[in-house]
């Protein structure tokens, strides 16, 4: 006779499949620490200090996943955390090359007022129910000047989002196999959420060449100024 899968096996097998067979983020290291290396020294020309330079300051990735980020503020000198809502994540990927790893609500993270210089927000706040919340939370953790750097994709379609449904629909029996719960429909959408949560923010929209980036082991990003796949945003504290 076999056995029922619980709820938590089922959880753990669709994350496995997620993480490593839909997306291969194992074997995307160096491409996502390079893409994200790129985006701090986009957002460096905007920010009110400097972010390349962690020496004495601490950081946070929030949704840190497989931990590439954390590891990579931690090589720019940061006292890096990160935090993600799965154990399953942290424990099965990011604790093999990061450490300060908590699991926790995006909406009630667990971290002194005040602390960090930087909070990094890569692909998560559409995953993120009340965002209006989170950014606030995130900016009570800020230092007086502190900066977020956030990206997220619009919330248009995709070939890659047609696709995702398909092969959802197959594992999951669900359609939703991002977890999407509210993507942001512009630029200006994204503006006015950041400015609205005491921050001032520059925002621009920037498109991922689709090369896999297992093949030549980075990401292809530009600059393009209409309504295209993503958007990413620097913002400073304002008290």
């Amino acid at each position: 006779m076999g056995l029922k899968t619980t709820n938590s096996e089922r959880g753990s097998n669709f994350e496995r499949w997620y993480f490593e067979s839909w997306h291969h983020y194992d074997r995307k290291r160096v491409p996502i620490r390079e893409l994200y290396r790129d985006v701090l020294k986009w957002a460096n020309r905007f920010a009110s200090s400097e972010l390349l330079n962690g020496k004495g300051k601490a950081a946070l990735d929030v949704g840190c996943a497989h931990g590439y980020t954390v590891e990579l503020l931690a090589d720019l000198g940061y006292e890096a955390y990160g935090c993600d809502l799965s154990r399953f994540y942290l424990r099965t990927y990011a604790k093999k090359i990061a450490r300060n790893l908590t699991v926790c609500d995006a909406h009630e993270l667990p971290f002194r007022e005040r602390y960090f210089s930087l909070v990094t927000v890569f692909e998560l706040i559409e995953h993120v129910e009340d965002q209006y919340k989170f950014l606030v939370r995130c900016r009570e953790c800020l230092k007086h000047d502190g900066v977020i750097v956030l990206q997220t994709p619009i919330g248009i379609p995709s070939i890659d989002g047609v696709l995702s449904r398909v092969y959802a629909r197959a594992v999951s029996k669900s359609t939703n196999v991002e977890n999407h719960i509210n993507t942001m429909a512009s630029k200006s959408e994204l503006e006015h959420l950041l400015n609205r949560c005491g921050f001032k923010s520059h925002v621009e929209t920037w498109f991922l060449i689709p090369i896999s980036p297992t093949i030549f082991q980075r990401y292809f990003p530009t600059k393009i100024p209409s309504t295209v796949p993503s958007l990413r945003a620097v913002a400073v504290k304002q008290d």
